[in-house]
């Protein structure tokens, strides 16, 4: 036996959910671990300039010392040792302390010494997730006015050649030819101007949408990538604790 339903019986359409978007995975690297070892460095950096025509000029040199910073660490779980070069950008650490170092996409994020209860965030060589691109250049600026200057001249052309040839009260018949009155020349120039702003203004309205939808993305993907970095940073960092091992 056939079932019907009653149209006022059926369950109400529920709206079609919006599709989340998708980002690229941030992948984690994390090393726990105890201090046995630190070097700690002095860099010179030699920078100067000038200018010397002929023998005469001046020029001045200078010299920066960049304090650089390498430990030995032995992982808390598998006993491996680990060695790991901070340069300039580092946490103060010696030996005996218990860290946790962090890394999202490869690149090291935050270096927390344990023992002293500090946390460090490096500064970033790059970008932990790609960006979409924002604003114009100036050589797509100048090729896109280049275009609507052809293009408005290209329409000027059309425009007079129209109005020519489509006989109306902007022309007039002299010498057995048809010209365009003082009227039709200023209807043809506004049919040019319209056209290149239209013609013209089209990719720049393009380009800033693409630049509106770039900024919004950028900005839904940069509290993506804090929700995924804080996440990290309390789960090995905040709620790790060091195993309780004497230092020597």
């Amino acid at each position: 036996m056939k079932t019907v339903t009653l149209r006022n019986q059926r369950p109400p359409k529920l709206p079609k959910p919006k599709k989340a978007e998708e980002f690229p995975p941030v992948h984690f690297n994390v090393l726990h671990g105890r201090v046995i070892e630190c070097f700690e460095g002095k860099i010179p950096v030699v920078h100067g300039g000038g200018v010397t025509i002929r023998g005469y000029g001046r020029s001045w040199v200078d010299t920066t010392v960049h304090n650089v910073l390498s430990c030995w660490f032995v992982d808390h779980q598998s006993g491996q040792q680990h060695k790991i070069d901070f340069g300039q950008d580092y946490l103060d650490m010696r030996y005996g302390h218990d860290a946790t170092l962090l890394w999202a996409n490869g690149q090291l994020f935050a270096i927390a010494n344990h023992t002293t209860g500090q946390i460090k965030y490096p500064r970033l060589q790059r970008t932990i997730l790609p960006r979409k691109n924002v604003g114009l250049s100036f050589f797509t600026v100048a090729v896109l006015l280049l275009l609507a200057l052809f293009e408005g001249i290209i329409s000027l052309l059309l425009a007079e050649l129209f109005l020519t040839t489509v006989h109306g009260p902007w022309s007039q018949l002299h010498h057995h030819q048809y010209q365009l009155t003082q009227a039709g020349a200023n209807l043809g120039l506004l049919i040019a101007i319209i056209a290149t702003v239209i013609i013209g203004g089209l990719p720049f309205a393009l380009l800033a949408r693409g630049n509106a939808k770039n900024r919004a993305y950028n900005a839904t993907q940069e509290q993506y990538l804090t929700d995924k970095l804080c996440q990290a940073e309390d789960r090995w960092i905040r709620q790790y604790a060091p195993p309780r091992i004497t230092a020597r």
